[in-house]
């Protein structure tokens, strides 16, 4: 436990080794040890991340958190990009009231207890230990081999909509970085929001190599949806890793709206590459 009575901010997946290279690399971080003390939740992960991003210039006004838990990543885009404009989704009822208990101090952060997909209506979620695997999608057998105590513990409905039915009579600010996080669900999230993401500039996303929700749409496709779009794939900021064998399962992939002359010159290249 910490000194302010909270568990230290590790992913619970994370094998030993790795928080204890993460908690050293953590201590050389500037601004670190102040934020777990004074921040209301703090996740490494997001904490590292949204640094990264903001050394790198990356440095949005608006940020729709789709997939927010209890807030860790609205917490720290919240704190690190000085107070922009933050859009949290959350499905789960007690990740939810955490969540709105987290950010009630924190001035815009308006919280959405729906989850987000390609349709308007109502949906199944499956509750997971780790709320934070909970999904629309089952656990997948690769999900339960890496990480067998996670199970799902129970399912309920929940009300489902998308990005265009809630953004679409928005101001949003720009520049906008949209983050999915929504565990293999992630391309029935971009598939309900073609004119959302048109007005983002940046997308964070969730892919995964392996299946580890049953259905969901993996890396390889991921790169072709956003291609689709007009995004480029830039970097992996984020991964998830099998606790024994090291192998990467899972990547938050860091995606950029490309410009419209960036669109033509890919066009023309593309166009050349065929006649070749």
């Amino acid at each position: 436990m910490s000194r302010s009575g909270r568990r230290l901010p590790f992913n619970g997946r994370m094998p030993i080794n790795e928080r204890i290279l993460r908690y050293v690399d953590l201590l050389l971080e500037p601004g670190a040890l102040r934020a777990i003390a004074t921040w209301p939740k703090f996740s490494i992960t997001s904490y590292k991340m949204l640094s990264a991003l903001a050394r790198q210039g990356i440095l949005p006004r608006t940020v729709i958190d789709v997939g927010a838990n209890v807030g860790q990543f609205a917490i720290a885009a919240a704190m690190i990009f000085s107070g922009p404009e933050v859009h949290s989704f959350e499905p789960v009822p007690e990740a939810v009231a955490a969540l709105k208990e987290n950010v009630r101090n924190i001035p815009k952060i308006k919280v959405y207890s729906v989850a987000l997909g390609e349709r308007r209506g109502r949906s199944d979620l499956h509750v997971n230990s780790h709320t934070q695997s909970s999904s629309i999608l089952s656990l997948d057998k690769p999900h339960i081999e890496a990480f067998p105590d996670e199970r799902e513990t129970r399912t309920i409905d929940v009300e489902l909509t998308t990005l265009d039915a809630v953004f679409d009579k928005v101001d949003l600010k720009p520049p906008i970085l949209l983050k999915l996080d929504v565990q293999g669900y992630e391309a029935q999230s971009l598939a309900g929001g073609p004119r959302t993401l048109k007005r983002c500039d940046y997308v964070v996303a969730e892919a995964s190599f392996k299946p580890l929700y049953q259905g969901e749409t993996r890396f390889n496709e991921i790169l072709t949806i956003m291609a689709q779009k007009n995004f480029e794939f830039l970097r992996p900021v984020g991964w998830l890793s099998e606790p024994h064998t090291g192998e990467i399962l899972q990547i938050d992939a860091l995606f950029r709206r490309l410009t419209a002359s960036e669109d033509r010159a890919e066009n023309v290249h593309s166009e050349n590459a065929v006649t070749r």
